[in-house]
Formats: structure tokens, sequence, C-alpha cells
């Protein structure tokens, strides 16, 4: 049985009538083609069933052609929602190169790993750093010294970040409550978590926390309403006596820091025999909703670009890469602010997300 022999460049060069360098440049994506020619040259390789060898590509420029995801071991510190990998395997694809997850213990005080070792396996270019709570500062100086490209994602530094707009969601989510005649309104934060390993034993407080607050109160008061602000430890009681009290009178609305404090608001009015929707209504702000159906069509999530946001950090790491220059941050909002599955829909503004006006 006669095997077919791999296709090669030079052999769609022949079939084409042009050069091995012109069929070259258009894998690579480099020299002066017009794009009728760099399409004609792909398309006849996907026909013929070529396959570029990106290894040897590797060899060649010195490059992977491959962005590592940088991750810790523990989820809470660096959550990768499904939606945010999508936008970032789009924007790979775009770019013609790949992503590789890289995990990393989250102490290395305790595990003194070899690190110039484990970052050169990885194989990678340029690092995404999606490690949003309480990265070490031994990661932050192993990462410069090593001159890793990075891009942080979902924390708030000058340069080389971005995040969701926060507060600028926030205030538009507030702004539509009072205008769809739900009040009054409260926000519910995580308050203090306790953390024994760290120094003072309390978890750190993520700038979103600050900046979801800072929002809703803006968002609310802008329209002439007051906003009550709770911390999650005193839900159980003040919490769930506001809202029997406020229900009576009104349809009060209780806007979560996120889905986990969410699920415990939810618990403990049920508890109280408060029924949500029927007595009040349950807002969170999501990276992506529950998938549940019964959750999912009780409360309402406004979602977080979270697509977005991986589509954008790709892009931003491969010029950060290319120009070898620090980038400013970018505070990533929405045109609408959806909430889901309800599909009411946020229209925001550039004034509204201007915080410094």
């Amino acid at each position: 049985m006669n095997k077919k022999s791999p296709m090669t460049q030079t052999e769609i060069a022949r079939q084409l009538g042009l050069s091995q360098k012109t069929v070259s440049q258009a894998f690579c994506g480099t020299g002066r083609l017009s794009q009728e020619t760099r399409d004609r040259i792909l398309s006849h390789a996907s026909k013929v069933g070529y396959r570029p060898n990106f290894s040897a590509q590797s060899i060649r420029n010195g490059r992977q052609n491959r962005l590592g995801i940088f991750m810790g071991l523990e989820g809470h510190r660096g959550p990768l929602p499904i939606r945010r990998l999508h936008g970032m395997q789009l924007a790979a694809f775009e770019e013609k190169v790949s992503l590789a997850i890289c995990t990393f213990p989250d102490r290395i005080k305790d595990k003194k790993p070899d690190l110039g070792r484990l970052l050169g396996g990885f194989g990678v270019d340029a690092m995404l750093v999606n490690y949003a709570t309480d990265i070490s500062e031994e990661m932050n100086n192993m990462l410069a010294h090593f001159r890793m490209p990075t891009i942080t994602i979902n924390s708030k530094f000058d340069y080389d970040c971005i995040h969701p707009d926060d507060e600028g969601i926030s205030y538009a989510t507030g702004k539509a409550i009072i205008d769809k005649g739900k009040r009054p309104v409260m926000y519910v934060t995580y308050g203090p978590r306790s953390a024994p390993e760290l120094p003072g034993g309390l978890m750190p407080v993520h700038y979103s926390e600050i900046d979801r607050e800072k929002g809703i109160r803006r968002g609310v008061e802008s329209a002439g309403e007051d906003i009550m602000v709770i911390d999650l430890p005193g839900f159980a009681d003040a919490g769930t006596k506001w809202i029997a009290e406020m229900s009576k009178e009104g349809r009060p609305a209780v806007v979560c820091y996120n889905e986990v404090v969410a699920q415990r608001v939810y618990v403990e009015a049920c508890r109280e025999g408060l029924l949500c929707p029927d007595d009040f209504d349950i807002m969170y702000y999501a990276r992506q909703p529950f998938y549940d159906d019964k959750m999912d069509s009780t409360l309402q999530a406004v979602m977080i670009p979270e697509f977005e946001i991986g589509y954008r950090a790709v892009h931003m790491l491969l010029e950060r890469q290319r120009s070898g220059k620090p980038l400013p941050t970018e505070a990533i909002g929405a045109k609408k602010v959806s909430m889901w599955p309800s599909c009411l829909e946020i229209e925001t503004s550039k004034k509204e997300t201007d915080h410094e006006t």
C-alpha cells in the first residue's frame, strides 16, 4: 500500500506557480503580499490538507507563538470564567497563536520551586496573569526578573492591566433599578473574610468591591433615592428585617456583589419566610449565570463583559510584546448592561462611565 507523501510548502508553491518564499510569507503573515494572493495560497493549502509546521517556525524565529494563562492552584484567587476563555480563544485564533494554561503554586515562599526552570518549562512568549486576589510579591518579581511581557486581568494597576468597568456598570444598574420602579434598594457586599495564612488574618479587599458599591450608590442616589449598604455577616439579622418591613410598602431590590453573596442572601431570606421574586428581587454581578433553571429564573444576573475582557486581553498582550513598552490600563464597560435571564438591558453612556466628572 503506497502512502502519500506529506504535503509541503514547496509542493504548494509548485502547484500554484509561486516561489516557496511567497508561500511561506502567506502562512507567517509577513511580506507585502496582496490579500488576494494570501487568500489563494491559504485556500489551496486547506484543499490539499496542508498543515503548517509551527514547531519549525518557532525554531526559525525564536518564538513559540504561544501565550500563557497564568493561574494559581486555588480557584478563588483567579477564576477563569468560560466566557472569558472563549474571548481569549477567539483572539488567539485571529492572531494565529495558541494558549497554554500555566498553573503555579499560590504560596511560593513555602514550596520554593525552581522559578527559572518552571517558567521556561511553560514554553510561552508572554503571560496573561489571570490572578486577581493576593498575588504575591515573589510572583511579580519572578515575572519581572525573566522579562516576561504580561497583562494582568481583573486587577487595577496603572499599566499593563485590564478589568471590567465595575463602577460604571454598577452606576448604570442602580439607575435602571429605580427606573423600573424597584425601590428601596439594598446593596450586600462580602465584608471581612478570614484568611489565617495572610498577615492580619483577613482576605484583602478586591478593588471591585469598592467600585461596585461606589457605582450603585451613585446610580441610586442620582435618582433621589436612598440606599442601604450592609455586609454579608449582618444580613441574616438586619437585612432580612429590612426586607420584611420595606416589602409592605414597595418592591425592594437587593443587589449583591456576586453569585456567592446572592446565594447566601436567598437562603437567609427563605429561612425568614421571605420569597424571591414574590416579596423582593435579588440581582447580582455575574461572571456567568448559574445555568440552573431554579436559580436563573429566580435571581437576575447583571452580566460582567467577560468575553470582551478575554478577547481584548490577548490583543493587548500581543501589542505589549511587539512594542516592548507598558500599555495604559483599560477598563471594559458595555454599551448595554444585560440582566440575565430577564433580558432587561440597561443603556449606558460615556457620561455614566466617566468617573472623573
